[in-house]
C-alpha cells in the first residue's frame, strides 16, 4: 500500500527492478526478456534480482532472454549463451562450455574484464596497433579490428563447430 501513491523517483533501483518485472509478468509470458536488468545496481541488489528471477523461472515455468556484457552474471542464470559483436554471434555454447572453454578472442576479453584468470600473463596482452586495424576491416570476422590473436589470413564468415553444441566465429578452429 505504501509504494502505491510513489513516484519513480522516490524508490531505490532495486525497487524500480522489482515493478518493472512485477509489471512484465502480470500478463504470465513464456517468455521474459530482460535487457541488463541488474547494471544499474549494485552487487548485493544484483544477487536479490537474479534470486527473484531464479524463483520466477520455475514458479511460472517461464524462460528468459537475458541480455548483458556481464558473462559471469549471465552465467549463473542461462543455460545457453550467444556472444555477439557488431550484432554478430561469435561464439556460442552451454553456459559451461563459454566460461571454461571460451574460444573466441572477444568472449576472452568479456571473460578477462570479470575473472582474473592468469595473473602472471595479465601485463603480456598484445594491444592492437591502429594503424594495423584498419586493415583488418574486410577479412570477414567482426571482431578483426580489436582482435589480438588476428593473424594475416584470417577470414571467418560462419560458425564453426567446435563441439556439438559449441560454435565459434574464427577462423583458427578451422
Amino acid at each position: 500500500e505504501e509504494y502505491a501513491s510513489r513516484k519513480c523517483w522516490e524508490l531505490s533501483g532495486g525497487e524500480c527492478q522489482r515493478a518493472a518485472i512485477a509489471r512484465a509478468i502480470l500478463i504470465h509470458p513464456k517468455l521474459l526478456i530482460c535487457d541488463e536488468v541488474t547494471s544499474a545496481l549494485d552487487v548485493s541488489v544484483q544477487a536479490q534480482i537474479i534470486r527473484l528471477l531464479h524463483r520466477l523461472k520455475s514458479e511460472m515455468q517461464m524462460s528468459y532472454l537475458f541480455i548483458s556484457h556481464d558473462l559471469a552474471l549471465v552465467s549463473s542464470i542461462c543455460d545457453r549463451i550467444l556472444v555477439l559483436y557488431r550484432g554478430q554471434i561469435v561464439e556460442s555454447g552451454t553456459a559451461e562450455e563459454i566460461i571454461q572453454h571460451a574460444a573466441h578472442p572477444y568472449t576472452k576479453v568479456l571473460l578477462d574484464s570479470v575473472f582474473l584468470v592468469d595473473k602472471e600473463n595479465a601485463n603480456n596482452k598484445k594491444i592492437v596497433n591502429v594503424m594495423e586495424a584498419v586493415n583488418r576491416a574486410d577479412c570477414g570476422c567482426p571482431y578483426a579490428s580489436k582482435c589480438r590473436a588476428y593473424q594475416e589470413g584470417c577470414s571467418s564468415s560462419e560458425l564453426i563447430s567446435i563441439t556439438e553444441t559449441h560454435a565459434v566465429r574464427c577462423s583458427r578452429f578451422k
